[in-house]
C-alpha cells in the first residue's frame, strides 16, 4: 500500500520593514540578500525601506532598488524623525499577515528568517537573541542593564529585548499603538503584546561585525530611552482587551 505524499508545508507572507539612516555603504547588499532570501521562503513578500532622514546617499540608492525590484518600495522621512518612528511607519503601511524587521547595517543574515518563520507556527512574536553578540563591551553592558530593567518594570522576559531581527503576525499591531519615537520602541511593543497575552518566543540568531558606516546609538539615545521607559510607566496606555460577560 502507497504512502500518500505529505502535503508541503504553506509558504508565508511577509512584509519585511528595513529602517535605515545613513546606510549607503550596506543598503544595497542587505536589500539584494533579503531579497533573495525571502524569495526562497514566501509565497509573496514586500520590503519596506525606510528612509529616516539620511544625508547620504542612501534615498537615492533605495529609490534605486525599488526601481529594480516590484517587491521593493520606499518610505521617506525628512527630517530624520527616530528610529521608533521609522518602524512604525513600517509597521503601519505592512500589508502581508505577517511582519519582519531587521536593521540595514549587515550585522544580521537574512537567510535567518527560516528560524522566524518556523517558529512563528507556535507563536505571535519571534524574536532573535544574538547568540554571539559583536559590539563592544560598553553596549552590551548598556542592553543586559537595559534588558534587566524591561524583565523587573514591564514583566516582558526575554535574553534580547532590543534584537532588531524580529517577527510579528500583524494582527499584534492592530491592537497595539507605537507611541515611541526612539530606541524604546523594542520594549514598547514587546510590553504591550505581554499585556494583551501574545505568545513571544525566541530563537538565536547570528550576529555580525558592522559591514560599514557607523552606529548612530549615543548616550544621549540611552538617556532619551530611559525617559520613554518612565513616560511609559507613568501613563503606561497599555491596551486592555473587552471581555464578554459569560451568558448563564
Amino acid at each position: 500500500m502507497s504512502k500518500k505524499p505529505q502535503s508541503a508545508k504553506p509558504r508565508p507572507a511577509i512584509s519585511a520593514v528595513l529602517p535605515a539612516y545613513n546606510e549607503e555603504a550596506c543598503l544595497g547588499e542587505v536589500t539584494e540578500s533579503l531579497h533573495k532570501a525571502l524569495g526562497k521562503v514566501c509565497e509573496r513578500f514586500e520590503i519596506i525601506i525606510v528612509d529616516d532622514g539620511s544625508t547620504d546617499s542612501t534615498p537615492q540608492l533605495a529609490d534605486a532598488l525599488a526601481g529594480d525590484h516590484a517587491e521593493v518600495r520606499v518610505i521617506h522621512h525628512r527630517p530624520n524623525r527616530g528610529y521608533g518612528a521609522a518602524l512604525r511607519s513600517g509597521f503601519t503601511s505592512a500589508q502581508m499577515p505577517l511582519v519582519f524587521y531587521m536593521d540595514a547595517d549587515g550585522q544580521f543574515d537574512p537567510q535567518e528568517i527560516r528560524l522566524l518563520t518556523d517558529g512563528i507556527r507556535q507563536a505571535d512574536i519571534v524574536t532573535g537573541y544574538r547568540a554571539n553578540r559583536r559590539d563592544p563591551w560598553m553596549r552590551k553592558f548598556f542592553s543586559w542593564g537595559f534588558k534587566t530593567l524591561i524583565g523587573l518594570v514591564f514583566g516582558v522576559r526575554v535574553r534580547d529585548c532590543d534584537c532588531a531581527f524580529k517577527l510579528y503576525r500583524r494582527k499584534v499591531f492592530n491592537e497595539i499603538t507605537i507611541a515611541s519615537e526612539g530606541f524604546f520602541v523594542d520594549a514598547e511593543v514587546l510590553a504591550k503584546a505581554n499585556v494583551l497575552g501574545y505568545r513571544i518566543d525566541e530563537v538565536p540568531v547570528t550576529h555580525r561585525p558592522r559591514a560599514g558606516g557607523e552606529s548612530t546609538v549615543r548616550l544621549s539615545h540611552i538617556l532619551s530611552t530611559l525617559r520613554e521607559a518612565w513616560r511609559l510607566l507613568r501613563h503606561p496606555g497599555l491596551p486592555v482587551r473587552e471581555t464578554k460577560p459569560q451568558q448563564n
